[in-house]
């Protein structure tokens, strides 16, 4: 049985469902982060292809690549979930 409604959810798992014959349910947190990136300014270097990643709790999300600037506009959301078993 799952439920994830909205940025901060309860889930509910069976422990079998991880592997573990018991009778006993897991819950489940779901939170979700987000995460925007405005721009760079003032870059060093020339003629750079400059790009963001942003790392939360083991993921990783790239921006895209900015051709050839020292001042990117990059205005991107991030919105990784995180699990806690409890």
């Amino acid at each position: 049985m799952t439920n994830f409604q909205g940025s901060n959810s309860l889930i509910k798992f069976k422990k079998s469902t991880f592997g573990e014959a018991c009778n006993t349910d897991l819950l489940v947190y779901c939170h979700q982060i987000r995460v925007k990136v405005f721009e760079g300014r003032q870059l060093s270097g020339g003629n750079i292809d400059p790009v963001v990643r942003v790392s939360v709790a083991d993921q990783d999300k790239d921006t895209k690549i900015k051709k050839c600037t020292n001042n990117p506009a990059f205005n991107e959301v991030s919105c990784p979930k995180i699990f806690r078993l409890f």
